[in-house]
C-alpha cells in the first residue's frame, strides 16, 4: 500500500511499521504542530469478504475503545476516521522501537530490566481492565520500549470492551 501524501488534516511521512493488514507512518499533524502515528488500513482489507461498512463500524468501536484508555503506559489514541477508501488511526508518536525488535537484535533485557518491562506492562494491562477493556493480543511487537525509558502498550485494535460483541 503507498500512503498518500496526507489523510484528513494529518501530512503522511515514513513508514515506522507494517502489520496484517495495513501499516504505520510518521505524521505530522499541522493543527496541533506535533508529531503523531498513523495506522493506515484499506477498507477492503479490513473488510476481508465482509461488508466494507461494517469493518468501518468495527473500526469506530475499536478506536473508541482505545481512546477510553489514560495511562502512561499505554499509547494514546488522539482520532480516527475514514477517508479516500482507507480507515486511518492517529496516536501518540512514541520514539524508540518494539520489544520485538530489540529481541530480533540479540539484545535481550537483564533480569532486573525484563521485570520492569513485565511491570509496566501489567500495570497498563490493569488500568485497561479496570476500564472495562481486554487488550487480546499482547506481544512483543505491540510493547513499544520509548526512549528515555518506559512502555507503551499499543495496537488495541483487537481489544474487545467488557459487553461487547467481537463478531
Amino acid at each position: 500500500m503507498i500512503p498518500p501524501e496526507r489523510i484528513g488534516r494529518y501530512r503522511i511521512g515514513g513508514e515506522i511499521g507494517r502489520g496484517a493488514m495495513g501499516a504505520v507512518y510518521r505524521a505530522h499533524d499541522p493543527q496541533l504542530d506535533r508529531a503523531v502515528a498513523i495506522k493506515l488500513i484499506a477498507l477492503a482489507a479490513a473488510a476481508g469478504h465482509g461488508d466494507p461498512k461494517e469493518a468501518a463500524a468495527r473500526f469506530a468501536r475499536e478506536a473508541r475503545v482505545a481512546a477510553r484508555l489514560h495511562h502512561p503506559n499505554v499509547v494514546t489514541v488522539f482520532d480516527f476516521g475514514e477517508e479516500s477508501d482507507q480507515l486511518y488511526l492517529v496516536m501518540e508518536l512514541v520514539p524508540g522501537e518494539t520489544l520485538a525488535q530489540r529481541l530480533a537484535r540479540g539484545d535481550f533485557p537483564g533480569t532486573s530490566a525484563a521485570l520492569e518491562i513485565v511491570a509496566q506492562t501489567a500495570d497498563a494491562l490493569a488500568s485497561a481492565h479496570r476500564a472495562g477493556v481486554i487488550h487480546r493480543d499482547i506481544k512483543p511487537g505491540n510493547l513499544l520500549l520509548a526512549t528515555p525509558g518506559g512502555v507503551k502498550v499499543s495496537d488495541f485494535g483487537v481489544a474487545k470492551a467488557v459487553g461487547e460483541s467481537t463478531e
